[in-house]
């Protein structure tokens, strides 16, 4: 019989000094380290699935447990995860993809690849908007103005331009 780490002491007092969001965010670094790192897997799934109670609409903490149950042979319960990420995030290309794999090994390549086009049009997306880049028109480019002088003008301004006088 494994102890859950989620009843320890340590971890018990906190919740009187932060919010669910904020103990939820820890456990689950908790969780990923002992994935990281070794630990036994009883306890860091029992941390994975704490992390999730307390904040269930995180869709990144879904995906790590969902990838944790993937690595540990569990297919069919990181598909049931991979949906519970998309539902919280569904615009998150990333667990998409990731899903994408999972249906892949499970046989299923049709819904491998939709799930893949989907990440793929989410992540590309996104990568549009952090350029400032409108997704509708993807050749269209914004013009800066550049605020440096060229290096013509960088030289002394009395070898380089001739002045009417």
């Amino acid at each position: 019989d494994v102890a859950v780490p989620a009843r320890d002491p340590r971890v018990e007092g906190l919740g009187a000094t932060m919010g669910k969001r904020e103990l939820s965010g820890l456990i689950h670094t908790w969780a990923t380290f002992e994935d990281r790192y070794g630990g036994d897997i009883n306890v860091t799934r029992a941390l994975f699935a704490r992390a999730v109670s307390l904040d269930s609409d995180r869709g990144f903490m879904w995906r790590s447990f969902a990838n944790f149950e993937s690595r540990e042979g569990d297919l069919l319960v990181a598909r049931h995860y991979f949906a519970r990420a998309v539902n919280a995030e569904p615009y998150d290309g990333e667990s998409w993809t990731q899903w994408a794999e999972v249906e892949q090994r499970l046989g299923n390549p049709d819904r491998a690849a939709f799930n893949a086009r989907r990440g793929a049009e989410l992540q590309s997306a996104r990568e549009l908007r952090n350029r400032g880049l409108d997704a509708s028109r993807p050749l269209a480019r914004k013009w800066a103005v550049s605020r440096t002088r060229p290096k013509s003008f960088e030289t002394d301004r009395h070898d380089t331009f001739v002045t009417d006088s």
